[in-house]
């Protein structure tokens, strides 16, 4: 090379020595890069992209460059700290950045001998979330990572010790801790390292791996369904049954209700008696649209309906709510705080009192 700017042909791949200003307009760190192919530059051409945009059809292409100078010490640190954020960020619930330690789809293997086909890294994602909410804590340390580079391409192999504690439980049967290696692939992306597949290796465990069973998704379920139940039951005007799902202390918080109508229903015998002169001015109940959605703390659900009523005095009723349903340890509603639109309730119970005076 002629200096930094002068007539400049590099004829035959190898290795050659890029002067400080090319490199820093390059962006390059490391003083040497290794080019198959040829760098054709005039006092016209702007050096750093001749440099990047040089290739040829032996394979070589100007988007590698960066890769071949690259510090390979600084690519293992960066590919060590994805695989430690998986971890780091399940421990402490951060799923956004659980999720972004991973390309959108990647193969998992636990301990089968060999990958599962690629899967969408969302529901890896998600099922992780609803397994560790079976646990009140976890913690995974990965060690002795050994890195392999490839250009665009790695391997890191590690040490893994994860220890998992069900719910409510800091000792005894309820933890488990299995012990074994991760095997992961990454490749490089436009947003930095990325796992595409990740192989576990179990060499020991101990402790009760029941408690993978997921009591916790267990609860979520029976009670999702305890609110399935309790529509179902209203639309029967089943409330013999119906009142049996709530707790005997049971309480019904309606912060926007009408005048006249009380805020707080407190006790199992108050909500039978309310509710059963309600249920006396339907003649037929629908719940419509109904949407149940389990939350994070399996012992609330939040729903949202809307309501149509046919009314024994030959009017209708309708409106739309919203309602999070508490439970108690034992499976019995303990709380349910309702949202709706106490205008359109309001004329309902306005109805009901009109009814109440004529039969007077």
């Amino acid at each position: 090379m002629d200096g930094e700017h002068g007539n400049v042909q590099a004829r035959l791949p190898g290795t050659y020595k890029l002067p400080r200003r090319l490199r820093r307009q390059a962006d390059l760190a490391p003083e040497q890069v290794v080019i198959q192919g040829e760098i054709s530059m005039n006092d016209s051409t702007n050096p750093a992209s001749a440099i990047r945009d040089a290739g040829t059809d032996a394979g070589w292409a100007g988007r590698h460059l960066r890769s071949a100078v690259s510090d390979p010490a600084a690519e293992e640190r960066a590919i060590i700290a994805v695989v430690d954020q998986v971890a780091t960020a399940a421990d402490h619930r951060d799923w956004a950045a659980c999720r972004a330690a991973f390309t959108d789809t990647v193969a998992l293997d636990h301990d089968s001998g060999h990958l599962a086909d690629m899967v969408a890294a969302d529901d890896v994602i998600d099922g992780w979330r609803h397994i560790w909410d079976g646990f009140s804590a976890t913690f995974h340390a990965v060690t002795n990572h050994a890195v392999t580079l490839d250009g665009d391409r790695a391997r890191c192999r590690s040490h893994v010790q994860a220890l998992h504690i069900a719910v409510g439980v800091t000792t005894g049967d309820n933890a488990y801790t299995t012990y074994g290696f991760y095997d992961d692939h990454l490749v490089r992306t436009a947003g930095g390292w990325k796992i595409s597949a990740r192989e576990y290796r179990q060499i020991f465990e101990t402790g009760n791996k029941e408690i993978f069973m997921n009591p916790t998704q267990d609860v979520r379920s029976r009670n999702v369904s305890a609110v399935h139940t309790y529509f179902r039951l209203q639309q029967e005007q089943d409330l013999d049954t119906w009142i049996s799902l709530w707790a005997e202390d049971g309480e019904q918080a309606i912060p926007y209700a009408p005048t006249g109508f009380p805020k707080l229903v407190a006790g199992r015998s108050s909500l039978d008696e309310i509710y059963r002169g309600l249920f006396a001015g339907y003649a037929k109940l629908a719940i419509l649209d109904l949407q149940v959605d389990a939350l994070h703390d399996p012992n609330r659900v939040l729903a949202r309906w809307h309501t149509h009523a046919d009314l024994a005095d030959g009017g209708t009723y309708d409106n739309d709510l919203i309602g999070l349903f508490e439970f108690n340890d034992d499976g019995a509603l303990h709380r349910l705080t309702e949202y709706f639109d106490p205008t359109a309730f309001g004329g309902v119970t306005a109805r009901r009192g009109a009814m109440e005076d004529d039969l007077r």
